[in-house]
């Protein structure tokens, strides 16, 4: 679960002060522009280089990587360079693989496709998949894994751990199945057993950044706001576009009254994926953004975010706030009027004591 920044705004007689909880290309033809996406490896297994031609690591396929440079047909990912021949964008994943399939079926070729379908969220056709790979060869470690990517995010944890630990007994140096289950861990609330897979992950793999981004989630979970903040920028370093890790550590610095940084952050996540969660993402920005004093700029994440969530009441809120920032009190008491009006039974009287005070403020 994303932590989401919840804010109750405040009016007083002296200021506003929002109370915020907070190609594959065909030959014949140029290589196609892929900095700044998507691609996915296609080999059983795709290797990493670094700068001068020297091994980092491997991954395995249908692994889903952020293209961050390019340089005659190598690509530089997050985890090192590899091939442009040995990835396709990820838009065109799920017909690479499926034409594999008609081909010649293999249980790779089914566990390849499961990671695209879990990263495009089809969990159901994930576990088809892999079942199907696991059919062919009852110890495909990556079927295990990529079954039990989809079961957590289903919610089925115990399932899933019980594929993690096969893929881990069929594959100990698996680093990515580590990291994996890292998260069932968290979602079941075993922090200490999420950091413990962390740390494997990373010790035979030191550039799996999800690994660094889910340590975050249980410094954040545990209220350790600066050894969040040091995950979170661990995985950035390693990938700069890995937009939950930005969206994390922006709301830890909203947390730290560091409102700039989370604005940056904020800010990065939204030109790199305009769509990922977009309701909160510029609902909190705006909120940063009010503690700045930008009320302009927040006005226009505020209606952003009811652009795709038109009930939305924090973001009416913060409309009304805005509004009353800018000394709007007509349109202060418009906003705050449908915030009180869709909000639950039980938020009311604090909304309505706010709507009063913007009454009363119209009257000066």
């Amino acid at each position: 679960m994303r932590r989401l920044v919840l804010a109750c705004l405040l009016f007083c007689s002296t200021a506003l002060r929002p109370t915020v909880g907070v190609v594959r290309a065909d030959d014949k033809e140029a290589p196609r522009p892929l900095v700044g996406t998507h691609v996915v490896s296609t080999p059983a297994e795709v290797r990493f280089v670094d700068a001068a031609g020297q091994p980092l690591g491997t991954a395995r396929g249908g692994t889903v990587l952020d293209v961050l440079d390019s340089e005659g047909e190598m690509l530089r990912v997050e985890r090192g360079w590899i091939k442009r021949s040995d990835v396709v964008p990820q838009g065109e994943a799920i017909e690479y693989f499926s034409e594999q399939l008609r081909q010649r079926p293999t249980a790779v070729a089914y566990a390849s496709r499961a990671r695209t379908w879990n990263y495009l969220g089809e969990y159901d056709k994930a576990i088809d998949d892999c079942d199907a790979a696991l059919e062919l060869d009852a110890d495909c470690a990556m079927a295990y894994d990529r079954r039990a990517q989809a079961l957590t995010a289903k919610g089925r944890v115990d399932e899933a751990l019980a594929d993690f630990e096969r893929a881990i007994h069929l594959t100990p140096g698996y680093a990515s199945a580590y990291s994996h289950r890292a998260r069932a861990w968290l979602e079941k609330g075993e922090y200490d057993k999420s950091l413990a897979d962390c740390d494997e992950a990373l010790r035979l793999d030191s550039r799996i950044y999800l690994a660094h981004y889910l340590r975050g989630r249980v410094w954040t979970r545990r209220k350790a706001p600066d050894k969040a903040i040091a995950s979170y920028s661990r995985a950035i370093d390693l990938n700069p576009h890995y937009v939950p890790a930005l969206n994390a550590r922006g709301n830890e610095w909203f947390f730290s009254k560091k409102f700039s940084e989370a604005e940056a952050d904020y800010s990065a996540a939204i030109r790199l994926d305009p769509k990922f969660d977009i309701v909160h993402v510029h609902y909190n920005r705006g909120n940063a953004r009010l503690y700045l004093g930008k009320a302009a700029l927040a006005k226009d994440d505020y209606k952003q975010a009811l652009k795709y969530d038109e009930n939305y009441v924090p973001a009416m809120q913060g409309l009304a706030a805005c509004f009353a920032a800018q000394n709007d009190y007509e349109s202060a008491i418009e906003w705050q009027a449908r915030a009180v009006k869709m909000s639950k039974r039980e938020q009311q009287p604090k909304l309505k004591s706010v709507l009063a005070h913007y009454q009363a403020a119209r009257k000066k």
